[in-house]
Parts: C-alpha cells; structure tokens; sequence
C-alpha cells in the first residue's frame, strides 16, 4: 500500500508539472477581484456632486402671485369621459388667461370640465370654434356662422 505524504499530493503533483499556473492561477484570481469591483460600482468617483435645479442663486419673493403650470393642451378636471362636441351655448366658455405678445399669444379657455390652450388660428378642442384674434384683455372666437367675443373680466359678447 502507497503512503501519501503532504509532498505527494495530487495538486502539488499538478503544479510541479505545470510551472507555469503556479503564476496564472493567483492572477486570474486578482483579476476576477478587480472585475468585480469595478462593474460593481466601487470604482466611481465619489467627488462629483449633482446640482440640485431647485437651488437659485437669487431669492424667491413668496408675497408674489402664484402661477399654475399648464404643460398639457387640454386638462381635465375630472377623470369621466366627458363628449368634448359641445355647443358653445349650452355650457358657457370662459376666458381665464392671456399671454400677449405682439409675435405669438397664447389664450387659456375653461369650458365645462377642460382647460384649453390655444394660439391665433387653432379650434378649440374638437369644437368649430377657431381664435380669430388674441388681444390684452380679450380673445375672438368664430365659425362659419358665429363669432363671439370672450373677455377676462368674464362677458360674452
């Protein structure tokens, strides 16, 4: 029976014969760490710093009149689906802001559940209804056979 010494191991054997894994095999186990590390996310610069868009260099006078933002065309203030075909007449439009500009205006219509914002030569809504002229204080709306006039301080006319 053959006796098996710390000196005849099967792995001492294998890397007596193979010289040169004694060296590759302790590389790739330090290359496999760094591989590690690096997609891990431990190698990213913990210096840079994102700025906040909510910091201002200048202070906010909160005594001013708040504005809402309007970033849809249409908004909704309900979430039922509403027909928007509507006839002017029956439920009343209101005009609730002007942005003029001699180049571009931009006119805000509530009428019934929805807000519009329309400029010179758009329909409101699916409506016949197109803005005619935009001015400071009021906006005209026409069809092929009506034109009415709507004004901030709310008449119709």
């Amino acid at each position: 029976m053959v006796r098996k010494t710390k000196n005849d191991s099967a792995l001492k054997k294998f890397f007596n014969e193979n010289k040169s894994l004694t060296f590759l095999l302790p590389l790739l186990a330090i290359l496999v760490v760094v591989v590690i590390i690096v997609y891990s996310g431990m190698g990213k610069d913990k210096n840079t710093v994102s700025k906040n868009s909510h910091d201002t260099s200048f202070p906010i006078d909160t005594n001013q009149p708040q504005v809402e933002v309007l970033p849809k065309i249409i908004r909704s203030g309900s979430e039922e689906k509403i027909d928007v075909d509507k006839d002017p007449f029956s439920e009343p439009m209101k005009l609730v802001g002007v942005i003029f500009s001699e180049s571009r205006s931009t006119a805000i219509i509530e009428w019934g559940y929805y807000s519009y914002i329309v400029e010179k030569g758009e329909l409101v809504g699916d409506s016949d209804w197109k803005v005619a002229v935009i001015e400071k204080d009021k906006i005209t709306l026409e069809t092929d056979s009506d034109r009415i006039v709507l004004s901030l301080d709310g008449s119709i006319d």
